[in-house]
């Protein structure tokens, strides 16, 4: 049984399908008693019945806040890819031409209400940039709920969620090349993915503070927050360092306070990180757990990683499309971090892409030297 807002119930059954004249829900009591029916709910309050029950719905506390209390398991659907945005304007939107949509991607994200349905409405169209003008620090406290005073936040930062990923960063398959790579055990005790039950049962309502890489959480059950594109961030970070110079300084230094309204900080520290970087000047830096410190003034030749996190570990597959793995050189790899990180960062664990400890490491990886890097916030 499907029932969005504002239209009658629709009942797919072995007979057909079966539309009631009204918005009435319980004229399908019935089917909804049994538990082998699934309820499907879009953009509304479910009712409460036997039935397996699935709610569709945006981040709107009114929404699920009741639902929740049932004892849900909460997965979060990802923005759209390239790949799936254009392969849609192929198949049902094929009067927009491809650079076009691609464009509009590129500031928009994957909305494919603004990509492809709204591409050549100049009204909708200017949404974007409206939004953008409205930023304030309002910003810095958004957590990924839609309300009616901050619906252009949902325009800017896009809920984004731990998606499965193969070896080449695509969704999907694993490819593992020419190297053994071992997994570590599941946790015994803990529940296979068959044991569909145990899962179903389970209350999973995700943490923010944890990072999406490597923690063993099911795929679609964490979410971030993440600015839309790079343009909307650049956009933004000009407008907040313009008119909230010092506001956005402490909501970044307050890192070690991690909270529900701070899962932005991240994408924040990374913007004014590069921006001091590709400066360019002079760097305090250290060999992970060697405490050697030294000046630095090249800041492009070598890996980084912007992070406010104590654990970020390295991906095998994504360090390796930028290595050459047949010299002799030191591979550095730099951790760039606030001022309060500094001193007590720690070298970090090598993962695989399935997020877990790497067992079998190739010899390449002997090579890898971990620095800190210390950034100063100051604007």
């Amino acid at each position: 049984v499907y029932h969005r807002l504002d239209k009658s119930p629709i009942l797919f059954s072995e007979k057909g399908a079966f539309s009631h004249i009204e918005d009435n829900i319980h004229a399908f009591k019935d089917y909804l008693a049994n538990e082998e029916v699934w309820y499907i709910v879009d953009g509304r309050k479910p009712k409460e019945y036997v039935a397996k029950t699935i709610l569709i719905c945006s981040s709107q506390k009114r929404h699920y806040s009741s639902f929740d209390k049932l004892g849900t398991t909460i997965r979060y659907m990802p923005v759209w890819s390239w790949e799936e945005i254009d392969a849609c304007r192929i198949k049902l939107f094929r009067n927009l031409t491809q650079g076009h949509v691609r464009k509009l991607y590129n500031k928009w994200g994957g909305i494919p209400r603004f990509t492809l349905f709204y591409a050549l409405n100049v009204s909708q169209q200017n949404l974007l940039q409206s939004a953008i003008n409205s930023v304030n620090d309002n910003l810095l406290n958004f957590v990924g709920e839609t309300t009616d005073d901050n619906s252009a936040s949902h325009k800017i930062v896009h809920i984004c969620t731990n998606i499965p990923k193969g070896e080449d960063g695509e969704e999907g398959g694993e490819s593992v090349g020419d190297v053994e790579i071992t997994e570590v055990e599941d946790n015994p005790g803990e529940p296979s993915m068959s044991q569909s039950s145990a899962v179903t049962r389970s209350v999973t309502r995700p943490d923010k503070r944890k990072s999406v890489i490597g923690n063993g959480d099911p795929f679609y059950s964490m979410s971030t927050l993440e600015f839309a594109s790079d343009y909307v961030s650049e956009e933004v970070m000009d407008k907040l360092i313009k008119n909230y110079r010092d506001q956005l300084e402490n909501f970044v230094k307050a890192s070690s306070s991690i909270s529900d309204y701070s899962t932005l900080r991240d994408a924040i520290f990374e913007q004014i990180a590069h921006r001091k970087l590709l400066k360019g000047g002079s760097f305090n830096a250290r060999l992970l757990l060697r405490d050697v410190q030294f000046k630095t003034v090249n800041t492009h030749s070598e890996q980084t990683a912007m992070t406010i996190s104590e654990s970020h570990p390295i991906i095998k597959s994504g360090l390796e499309k930028y290595i050459n793995k047949n010299d002799n050189f030191d591979i550095k790899f730099y951790f760039v971090l606030p001022k309060e990180m500094y001193d007590s960062y720690q070298e970090q664990v090598i993962y695989t892409t399935k997020r877990t400890v790497l067992k079998n490491r190739p010899p390449w990886i002997n090579r890898l030297k971990q620095y800190a890097l210390e950034i100063d916030l100051k604007l």
